[in-house]
């Protein structure tokens, strides 16, 4: 049975309040001196005072609370976020207040808990806290609602955790009652990469549940506007940090590479205020808006489903009105599937938008013809993103890598582009002198290792009469099928496609 951490923590705080009150044996101060300032009225990060954590144990056990804050106030930060559980992240509420008291009105000042009770809201208040995190998963809706009324009353800002699918509701109830008591400026809304029961982190998990956030306030008769949203957790690199700003969030909330290396903090803060602060969307932030919705909306019901190597308008349209999410285009000369941009745009054009799946471009080397010609559609709008297919994306191309794995050493490719922010690597099955659809299956040692590291995207020997089985034993994120489902190389066959879909929804 898998462990779950945050019933845990919750279990302990719990017996922790049982035993010494909500203020945890700290003498909380009889009088708040310091004045409330706004949270995050501005994009900009959180950056934690942090020592240890569940998944990686003791970080910084010397950390000075004071002296790091101090640290953070100079990178440029927008809030401090001060974890004050002790048992599993050794911190204490003797942190909030010493941080709060040190860093004035210079940054906003987060207290970063397990709450549980009102009364600890007024604790975190007293101690100095503009904003207390407060976690729908572990609160009923009634309770919740109480706490987030506690702090809007005082005057001080709600960051409200969301990840579970009953999480909506919670949330809604929260953003009525702000408006309610007109503190819509007091609540923001938090999305943590990092699963809390199992600490898998997934950076895409933020963009995909706001989508469905939004989704659920857009089918609500008031239509509240969603609240501002922050990104928790995982944010380890430049890269990641310019990803979150380039997908619009207000803020991101930055742990563990912060703690580590105090230091580091002004090259993330400027990462993410550099990309936030250019305030459009990309073609990067459209791809992944659109697979972040895609995989909220079939989440637990089946894997997206890209449809490789479309060379003919029927095929295309076979393959989308079967539910395909994605249809991939072939430009590599080496392949029998190869395609061209005046057919991909007379594809294109032939769709409504609403109905139009994910347009990918296959590239097996960027600065060949069909690889400049494929950058060359997404920069015009025509395709969506590239599949770089085991070759280095480019930083300036929007996309996913793509691997060929026959043995361990490729796993470890995979392994570094993910280090290196791919949000998402494709497998595919090597057979030497072919870059893709070879037909040949994946070892299913190797499939499980790469299942290991992240949200699975298979590619690879995918048929109507095995993907049953594969979906079951390896639960993938997205399958990817080419050969599987054609009579010959680049003509689809229509009632393999049919067959394929019908296994899937059938298993």
């Amino acid at each position: 049975m898998q462990r779950d951490i945050l019933a845990e923590i919750t279990a302990r705080h719990r017996a922790d309040i049982a035993e010494r009150g909500v203020s945890l044996g700290y003498d909380v101060p009889e009088i708040r001196t310091r004045p409330v300032v706004p949270f995050m009225a501005a994009p900009g990060t959180i950056l934690e005072i942090k020592r240890a954590s569940p998944s990686r144990g003791m970080i910084s056990a010397g950390l000075d609370a004071v002296k790091t804050a101090e640290t953070y106030v100079n990178a440029g930060t927008e809030a401090i976020s001060v974890l004050t559980e002790n048992n599993y992240f050794r911190g204490s509420l003797g942190d909030l207040a010493a941080v709060a008291g040190a860093v004035g009105t210079r940054a906003s000042v987060l207290r970063k808990d397990f709450l549980l009770e009102p009364d600890e809201v007024n604790v975190a208040y007293d101690c100095g806290a503009d904003a207390v995190l407060l976690i729908a998963r572990i609160l009923d809706a009634e309770t919740l609602r109480a706490m987030a009324g506690r702090a809007f009353s005082l005057g001080i800002a709600v960051l409200l955790e969301i990840r579970e699918d009953g999480d909506c509701g919670k949330a809604y109830e929260v953003m009525k009652l702000a408006r309610d008591m007109g503190c819509e400026m007091q609540l923001v809304l938090g999305i943590n990469a990092r699963d809390l029961a199992t600490f898998h982190v997934d950076l895409l998990a933020p963009v995909r549940i706001r989508c469905r956030m939004s989704a659920y306030c857009a089918k609500r008769k008031e239509r509240l506007k969603l609240p501002p949203v922050v990104a928790e957790s995982g944010i380890t690199t430049d890269e990641a940090a310019r990803f979150a700003g380039s997908m619009r969030f207000r803020g991101v909330l930055i742990g563990e590479a912060a703690a580590r290396s105090p230091e580091k903090a002004y090259e993330l803060v400027r990462a993410f205020v550099a990309a936030a602060e250019a305030g459009m969307k990309t073609t990067e932030t459209l791809l992944w808006e659109n697979i972040a919705a895609r995989l909220d909306r079939a989440a637990g019901k089946r894997p997206l489903i890209k449809i490789c190597g479309i060379t003919k308008e029927s095929d295309a349209h076979a393959a989308a009105s079967a539910g395909a999410d994605f249809l991939g285009f072939v430009f590599s000369g080496e392949s029998r599937r190869c395609t061209d941009g005046e057919t991909v745009r007379n594809i294109r054009a032939s769709f409504e938008k609403d109905s139009r799946p994910v347009f990918i471009g296959v590239v097996t080397d960027p600065e060949s013809v069909g690889g400049r010609e494929a950058v060359r559609l997404v920069e015009v709008g025509i395709l969506d993103g590239i599949q770089f297919h085991g070759c280095i994306p480019p930083d300036d191309v929007p996309g996913y890598a793509a691997v060929r794995v026959q043995s361990d050493a490729d796993v470890v490719r995979m392994k570094e582009l993910l280090k290196a922010g791919q949000h998402r690597v494709l497998i595919d099955a090597f057979l030497d002198g072919i870059p893709g659809g070879t037909g040949s299956r994946i070892p299913d040692a190797i499939v499980q290792k790469a299942a290991s590291l992240s949200q699975l995207w298979l590619a690879g020997g995918i048929t109507p009469e095995n993907v049953s089985g594969i979906v079951q034993k390896f639960r993938p994120e997205l399958i990817d099928v080419s050969s599987g489902v054609e009579s010959a190389p680049g003509i689809k066959d229509h009632e393999k496609i049919s067959r394929l879909f019908a296994a899937i929804d059938n298993r």
